[in-house]
């Protein structure tokens, strides 16, 4: 279970470096409520969800699929560039 949780961990490590830095991401799918969008996007073959909450005050985390209360927390005001959607088959 610790090597999950610290694989799960790198995986959103390096998704919230990319993001902080400029990178474009790859959204796949997005959900769009009345408080929160949540785009799920894929990382080395695994998904993984970014979620904007706009209750109140703006909140942007990163979140594991695989264990739910694995979350990184961005600071805002995030820019976040969304790059075309590539297939899975493609990441593999």
């Amino acid at each position: 279970m610790v090597g999950q949780i610290l694989a799960e961990l790198t995986a959103l490590t390096e998704l919230a470096t990319k993001i902080i830095d400029g990178e474009a991401i790859e959204v796949h799918e997005t959900l769009e409520e009345e408080e929160y969008t949540a785009s799920i996007m894929y990382h080395k073959c695994k998904e993984y969800m970014f979620l904007v909450e706009s209750k109140g005050t703006l909140t942007l985390s990163l979140r594991s699929i695989e264990i739910p209360e694995l979350f990184i927390a961005l600071p805002g005001p995030v820019f976040v560039q969304m790059g075309e959607s590539i297939s899975l088959e493609e990441l593999c």
